[in-house]
């Protein structure tokens, strides 16, 4: 049901923006956001990959730009599925950071994704008719990236060992 164009927006009142995000049937995507004032040149694509599972929209970005990413610079998000229907998706993830109501809760923002068959984002339009994007090549290309773990403090690559229990 994902699959498709998409245009979304959120209810975040300290940073509203919206975006434009194309979800294939490989589970890849690319997807341009705009916050509010940004000029056409600020708006930026980003590709990555996406998954619905167990209640949750689980996604990553694995490029700035034309780039891959560094591997310690890549995350996963997740946000909770509200709603998913033929035209319209809704997610919604929690800030433990931000509270609301004299701090007695997490603010929690609300995305709703409108399904499109064009799209209005200038680094989108040309996903508008024909997908131009290679996923098979993208994907071969995040293959084939080194993954460089970070140091652990014995000097060992793989991050810190785990703490020991007694």
């Amino acid at each position: 049901k994902l699959v498709g164009r998409w245009s979304g927006s959120n209810t975040d009142p300290d940073n509203p923006s919206r975006w434009e995000f194309i979800r294939r049937p490989d589970r890849t995507g690319t997807i341009a956001y705009a916050n509010e004032g940004d000029e056409p040149e600020e708006i930026t694509l980003a590709h990555g990959l996406w998954k619905l599972r167990h209640g949750k929209f689980i996604f990553s970005e694995l490029t700035e730009g034309k780039k891959i990413m560094p591997w310690g610079e890549i995350s996963l998000g997740d946000e909770s599925v509200i709603q998913v229907a033929d035209d319209q998706f809704v997610t919604q993830w929690i800030d433990p950071e931000r509270r609301v109501l004299g701090g007695l809760f997490a603010r929690r923002v609300r995305n709703t994704e409108k399904r499109v068959q064009e799209f209005k984002l200038p680094p989108m339009k040309p996903f508008s008719k024909a997908d131009p994007f290679d996923s098979a090549a993208f994907l071969k290309k995040v293959r084939a990236t080194k993954r460089k773990l970070p140091k652990r403090d014995d000097g060992n690559e793989g991050g810190p060992l785990p703490k020991k229990s007694p």
